[in-house]
């Protein structure tokens, strides 16, 4: 009961990968929020950073008001993004086993690279909200919640590392193929280096990890013989070509020096941040167009451009209880989780990845397995510190 009540939690705070309308994610997150009330009273491993965050959140929507008379109420609706990683405290309150948690990575992994196959497939058809309908030709498409790709793919590479497993095989399989789908450059690369690293940290310099590097290149290979792979990556070497930090000319490069030199009204906005922009006010009106005509898009330039709406606290909050994530002790069949929130900062750097719609559910869901495994440990130990 419990696998299916977090389950099911997940999937409608997602909306189903964005399949299912608005509405449902913001009842479900009212009501989880509610039956978990008296869990924010307990001890819980990142209540004071997840705390620190919100009182950012306040503070920056204060600052939307006097710096772009943007009302309070309309900032903190438009940063309910981020509210849901109050579910954290739900699921410490359903309390479910770290074995059904993994059931339901495993579980929710496999729906994830299946609903993205098929939206790829139908494309430009929308069976997901959150998927680019405008054609182009290098399709890219993105999911709500697609963090969940990560966290199941670091998972089922942790786990085969240990005790191979045709399920965990396939997985891994199919979250390549999706993220190659996905034609990230960044995304790629890190999965690349943080792969190699997993695999050193669980079998080091052995036979064995050079086997399963050569069986990775193997699976490599074979895939680029398809069209459409080739395809992917000759875009993305294109897009390496000019867009990049040498060209004077990258949207990128225009958008810091935009933010930087231009936006703010003086050093205290900067800091405390004008505001995650609502369309419905004049501020809101304003910030799409900029996005719209001169490409003054904050989110890709990752967590230093959110910060430049939601200002420094709330980024220094994320960044805390994620490092604590990484740094907390772990045996070596849950070093997936640290791998994860690792990978959201760094792929934050130039991406929306961190806080893209539909993440902050399950950056909740794997801060609950952290917190989970880290008072087992304790107990193993015997000791509370």
């Amino acid at each position: 009961m419990k696998v299916i009540i977090n389950i099911l939690v997940i999937i409608l705070c997602t909306k189903f990968y964005g399949a299912l309308p608005a509405p449902i994610n913001l009842l479900t997150l009212a009501v989880a929020l509610v039956y978990s009330l008296n869990v924010f009273k307990k001890k819980a491993l990142f209540k004071k950073g997840i705390t620190l965050l919100f009182i950012g959140i306040i503070i920056n929507a204060i600052s939307a008001k006097y710096f772009r008379d943007q009302d309070m109420l309309q900032t903190l609706s438009a940063t309910g993004n981020v509210f849901y990683i109050l579910l954290y405290f739900f699921f410490l309150k359903i309390d479910c086993s770290l074995k059904d948690c993994e059931k339901i990575i495993l579980i929710l992994g496999y729906v994830f690279c299946f609903c993205y196959i098929i939206q790829y497939i139908v494309y430009p058809f929308p069976l997901f909200d959150g998927a680019t309908f405008s054609y182009t030709e290098d399709v890219r498409i993105r999911l709500t919640g697609q963090a969940i790709l990560f966290l199941s793919y670091f998972y089922a590479l942790n786990k085969f590392l240990i005790k191979p497993n045709i399920k965990y095989a396939v997985l891994i399989i199919l979250s390549g193929i999706v993220v190659l789908l996905m034609g990230f450059r960044v995304m790629l690369f890190l999965l690349f280096i943080l792969s190699l690293f997993l695999i050193y940290k669980i079998n080091g310099l052995t036979l064995r990890s050079l086997l399963y590097i050569f069986l990775a290149g193997i699976c490599v290979f074979i895939l680029l013989q398809i069209p459409e792979f080739q395809d992917k990556v000759l875009a993305i070497l294109e897009r390496q070509e000019k867009d990049n930090f040498d060209n004077e000319d990258y949207v990128r490069i225009l958008n810091i020096n935009y933010y930087l030199n231009e936006h703010f009204h003086s050093g205290w906005e900067m800091f405390f941040g004008s505001g995650t922009p609502n369309d419905s006010s004049e501020y809101g009106i304003y910030m799409k167009n900029i996005a719209k005509n001169d490409g003054y898009i904050y989110e890709d330039i990752g967590l230093w451009g959110l910060s430049w709406v939601m200002g420094i606290i709330p980024i220094f909050a994320m960044l805390l209880y994620s490092i604590k994530a990484i740094r907390l002790k772990k045996m070596i069949e849950y070093k997936y989780l640290s791998l994860f929130f690792l990978f959201l900062i760094l792929s934050s750097i130039l991406s929306s990845e961190f806080f893209r719609t539909g993440n902050f559910v399950i950056q909740a869901f794997a801060l609950y397995i952290i917190d989970k495994h880290t008072n087992e440990i304790k107990n193993i130990n015997g000791t509370d510190n």
